[in-house]
């Protein structure tokens, strides 16, 4: 997989492409660490290129989220591919982490639940670990309960 990281002030978009399976995690996690260096809480996954998600990714993407959040900020994806998209769907994911049609919705978006005077930072909880929780039966269903 390859990642594109652009800083744009108080925003990141963060570019995948190709598969985001077990092997690409560190990458990714490495390229958000780099944008919370950087000062920025605010970030963007464009998601078009990746075909191809796994569990393992989709942990990462919680856990980044759960990361920008506890420093004041946000993530939020765009331009997903169709397959990522029903991933996120069936696992009832997309309250948790909103999927936009472009990059610049998605950056408004967290631009408007996160303004500059209210970015602080709290405290991080502990991530030793991480429970799926799904907010419709349907979903529930689909992988068995």
């Amino acid at each position: 997989m390859n990642t594109d990281l652009q800083l744009a002030g108080r925003y990141a978009v963060l570019r995948l492409s190709g598969d985001f399976e077990t092997y690409a995690v560190g990458d990714f996690l490495a390229a958000v660490a780099e944008a919370r260096e950087q000062g920025v809480n605010l970030l963007v996954l464009s998601l078009r290129k990746v075909k191809f998600i796994n569990s393992t990714a989709i942990g990462a993407v919680l856990r980044a989220r759960k990361e920008l959040k506890a420093a004041g900020g946000g993530l939020a994806a765009a331009r997903s591919s169709a397959f990522v998209r029903e991933v996120f769907t069936k696992l009832g994911l997309e309250p948790v982490v909103p999927f936009y049609e472009e990059e610049e919705d998605a950056v408004e978006a967290l631009l408007e639940l996160v303004p500059a005077e209210q970015a602080e930072a709290v405290e991080a909880e502990d991530d030793s670990a991480l429970l799926f929780r799904f907010y419709a039966q349907e979903q529930a269903d689909l992988f068995g309960r």
